[in-house]
Order: C-alpha cells, then sequence, then structure tokens
C-alpha cells in the first residue's frame, strides 16, 4: 500500500433506504470502523504533509468533506479509539447555516410530490422512472449551476411545488455548528480546513467567482478559529487550472481533489488526489 488519502461524508448507526442522497454520502459504523483500523495499522502521521516528502512510508490519511454533524457523534469517537487522526473540511454557509445541500430539498421534494414541477412549466413524473431516477435527473440539471443561478432554480422548485411540507428541512441542523467546530478544532486528532463557501462546483465559476468562494471561506474560518486556514479540498473534487490559480491567490497551500491516485513527492500540493471510502473497500 502506498500513501493514500481517503474521503467520504457522513458516518451513520444507519442508512435511511428511503433516501437516495443519505444512501450516496453515508457509510455504515462498522464499514467505517474497518478503515479506521487499516489506518491505524499503517502508522497514521498527524503531520499529513510529510507523507509527500517520503516514499517508503505507506499510510492512509482519513478526511471528511461538508460538516455533518454525526462526524462529532459517531466518526470522532470510532478515531478516538484507535488514535487516528483526520482532517475536516466544512462548507462555511453550512455551518453557519445560511444554506443547505441542494440534494436535501431536491430529495425532499420529489419525496412529496408524484410529479415535481421544473422551472420553465415542464414536469417529471413517476413515467419518468423511479423516486430515484427522477431525483437523479433533476440533480444533473442543479449540479453545474453557479451558487446564484443554483438558488434561483432551487427557490423556483420551492415555489411551483407549494404542496411539499417544508417545516423540516427549514428546521434542518444536520450540520455542525460553529461552538461545536471550535471545540473539534482543539482535538489534537482533527484538522479543520475549509470545504468553499458555497458548495460550488468551482471548475464551472469565473475566476471572480472563484477567487471570491474560497478567500470567504478562508477568512471566516480564521475568523472563527482564530488560526491560519491553509488547506481546501474543492467541492465534488471539481477542480481546473484556473480553480487552482485561485485557491493559491486566495491563500491556500493544499488543495484536495476527488481523482483517485498516491501520494509521492510529485504530487501537485494543489491537485492531491483522494479515494472515497467505499471505493477503497471495494479494493479488498
Amino acid at each position: 500500500m502506498s500513501n493514500i488519502v481517503l474521503y467520504g461524508h457522513r458516518v451513520a448507526d444507519f442508512v435511511n433506504k428511503q433516501s437516495k442522497f443519505e444512501r450516496d454520502i453515508s457509510i455504515p459504523r462498522d464499514d467505517f470502523t474497518s478503515i479506521v483500523e487499516q489506518a491505524a495499522k499503517a502508522r497514521p502521521t498527524e503531520n499529513w504533509p510529510a507523507l509527500f516528502d517520503n516514499g517508503q512510508r505507506e499510510s492512509l490519511l482519513i478526511t471528511f468533506d461538508d460538516g455533518w454533524k454525526d462526524f462529532l457523534e459517531v466518526a470522532l469517537p470510532i478515531l478516538e479509539d484507535y488514535d487516528v487522526p483526520c482532517i475536516l473540511f466544512v462548507t462555511t454557509e453550512f455551518i453557519s447555516g445560511t444554506s443547505i445541500p441542494f440534494e436535501m430539498i431536491l430529495e425532499h421534494i420529489v419525496s412529496e410530490v408524484p410529479e415535481v414541477v421544473l422551472p420553465g412549466g415542464k414536469t417529471i413524473g413517476r413515467e419518468f422512472g423511479t423516486r430515484d431516477d427522477i431525483y437523479d435527473a433533476i440533480r444533473k440539471k442543479i449540479r453545474p449551476l453557479a451558487a446564484e443561478k443554483r438558488s434561483s432554480y432551487v427557490k423556483d422548485l420551492r415555489r411551483l411545488n407549494p404542496q411539499v411540507d417544508w417545516a423540516f428541512i427549514d428546521s434542518s441542523n444536520e450540520f455542525l455548528n460553529w461552538d461545536q467546530l471550535r471545540w473539534i478544532d482543539k482535538h489534537p486528532l482533527v484538522e479543520i480546513a475549509s470545504h468553499g463557501a458555497k458548495h460550488s462546483l468551482l471548475s464551472r465559476l469565473d475566476f471572480h467567482n472563484v477567487y471570491f468562494d474560497l478567500s470567504s471561506s478562508r477568512r471566516e474560518l480564521e475568523q472563527q478559529l482564530d488560526r491560519n486556514v491553509r488547506t481546501i479540498s474543492y467541492p465534488y473534487g471539481s477542480n481546473s487550472v484556473l480553480t487552482r490559480w485561485g485557491a493559491r491567490l486566495a491563500g491556500y497551500y493544499f488543495g484536495f481533489t476527488t481523482a483517485a491516485g498516491t501520494l509521492s513527492a510529485t504530487t501537485s500540493r494543489m491537485a492531491i488526489p483522494r479515494t472515497e471510502f467505499r471505493s477503497f473497500l471495494s479494493l479488498g
């Protein structure tokens, strides 16, 4: 085994079989425990940048994206049991509560109405396929949009589907808050870093918006945590030469992707590969 960075989003005691979004981003507790056990055997290091410089070292670095609350409730106790460090990348607007993943809103709409009215007047219903099929089709339309257009599209979805009960989704507290994040930041096993401000598909943004998103996220984290933040993981792993240039100018020294690969002395510090938890487990 070479030096490998792993990533995931959530660790769940029970993965809701009715929610495709949750299934897409969650890993069961037992599977995560297996990963942590392997990381513990591979001599984990808290000084993870050293993994670039020692080609003989074999190690797993565990990372999480977004900032879901179950990191504190489920994942961190397992990491503590095995004394394994990790990086927690957080999306600042999720932590502040000013936005939530559009997938949560979309999943809620699809689960509540048999036929979804889309902006522009078209509808998509059960004749298209299963509820998961409908979710995937609409998500594919929304995901590439810039943050402002995405927000507008989702607002239109809510307006056009008024029969949906929004009480649950509007009171969602699925994410860590700043008090919890400040507590976690003092934990010896956890480094908190940036996952952008709005969870945008950065490769689809112009340079100005890339820089604004990444610099505002870094400033917010530094203000809240009272320390420097120099590491980012690109939302959805989406990056380009322009994205990486914007990240450097925004003050980051390290950038993590979602492209699988291993670390070596020649790995670009602004395009560090990561392997998803479930993909790693499937390798046996």
